[in-house]
């Protein structure tokens, strides 16, 4: 994972519609947390959105892909 800081700078911009949130930086990339949530995820100058499983399928269905990396173990986690 990598945060660029110019990319941070972007999406604290676009989603400042969404009221009071933070950023903060982990394992080199950001989680976006509103009242002690985390509803995004910012790495490599992708914005993550975070979805139940309903909302998934119909991201997915618009062309949107599911974040994973790989473990420790050497499996991948999905989230």
């Amino acid at each position: 994972m990598a945060l660029d800081r110019a990319f941070e700078d972007w999406a604290r911009d676009h989603l400042s519609g969404l009221g009071a949130f933070e950023i903060k930086r982990m394992f080199g990339g950001a989680g976006v947390m509103a009242d002690g949530v985390m509803f995004a995820i910012l790495d490599d100058d992708t914005l993550w959105m975070k979805a139940d499983e309903a909302l998934s399928v119909e991201m997915e269905a618009l062309g949107s892909r599911r974040f994973s990396m790989p473990t420790k173990s050497g499996k991948v986690m999905t989230l």
